[in-house]
């Protein structure tokens, strides 16, 4: 270990380690308090089975009434397809509206299977409840005020514009960062800052959420390092990576954040060395150049 290098934790292994998980009932509960009774509409989740699939069970054993699922197309906000790219371009001209149903996304679009995971999202979810979902196309979160004023909204970055939008024309609105917030029960977990956002599949009938007091431990673990080893490290929490995958196109970014807790040496703007401009703009060598500018970090 050196001085200046970067200690990653995955925040999965914190979560773990703080026994940060919630049962399926736990939500359910938590929406039947937070939730007024009636059809409710669940808006713009992610296409998952590890991520959204469990949440979707709790939330749909909290709704008391029908549940509306709102999808975005012709994708998730990850990159997940509900259509072939290519054949929605091709046939999107002719939907009747911007908001359309499942009758009309089958006869237009087919039915489609995701290209890596070989699953009918459709399908999957539906299967959870056959008698209480039905889908709804858009993405236009306005559109879910002409089925209800109840709304759920389980989309993960742009959750704060579109609730605001909602709440301002007179909705309902509970996202998935008010679920799970505090503990429900002795034993419980809960996230204050992220409720369910950030967890994933742990074991049947529950799901791990994101860590609590990540910026604590990354100070703990940087305190830790400086004691074992005399040397000066930063630390950070780390979940997906925010890279774009390109075998499949999928944005891997289904947390709220990049890194819920870091230590102070990692808070600002990046540090980069653009190694063709120093290069490209050398009075004489450039190699020596380069390694000026290296050192110079």
């Amino acid at each position: 270990i050196r001085d200046r290098d970067i200690v990653g934790v995955t925040e999965s292994l914190l979560a773990r380690a703080q026994g940060n998980v919630v049962s399926l009932e736990d939500i359910a509960s938590d929406v039947k308090n937070k939730m007024p009774e009636g059809d409710t509409a669940i808006a713009f989740p992610i296409l998952s089975r590890n991520r959204f699939l469990p949440l979707l069970d709790g939330l749909i054993r909290g709704i008391r009434g029908r549940v509306l699922l709102f999808l975005s197309y012709p994708s998730d906000e990850v990159g997940n397809h509900l259509v072939d790219p290519t054949e929605f371009l091709k046939k999107s001209r002719h939907l009747e509206r911007e908001c359309f149903d499942e009758k009309e996304y089958e006869a237009l679009f087919e039915k489609y299977l995701h290209p890596f995971t070989g699953v009918d999202y459709i399908k999957l979810y539906k299967s959870l409840a056959p008698d209480r979902i039905e889908f709804h196309f858009t993405n236009n979160p306005l559109s879910i005020l002409d089925f209800t004023p109840r709304v759920i909204m389980a989309n993960i970055h742009n959750r704060g514009v579109y609730s605001s939008l909602l709440r301002e024309n007179g909705a309902t609105v509970l996202s998935l960062d008010q679920i799970c917030n505090a503990p429900l029960r002795e034993g419980a977990g809960f996230n204050p800052d992220f409720g369910l956002l950030g967890s994933n599949y742990s074991k049947e009938g529950a799901v791990k959420l994101f860590p609590r007091n990540a910026k604590e431990f990354a100070h703990k673990l940087q305190a830790a390092v400086k004691k074992l080893s005399g040397r000066n490290v930063e630390a950070l929490v780390y979940g997906d990576g925010a890279f774009k995958d390109p075998a499949c196109g999928i944005w891997e970014l289904a947390d709220p954040v990049v890194s819920p807790g870091y230590t102070d040496g990692l808070e600002g703007t990046p540090t980069e060395i653009k190694f063709k401009m120093v290069a490209d703009n050398a009075m004489g060598d450039a190699s020596v150049a380069v390694r000026n500018a290296i050192a110079s970090k």
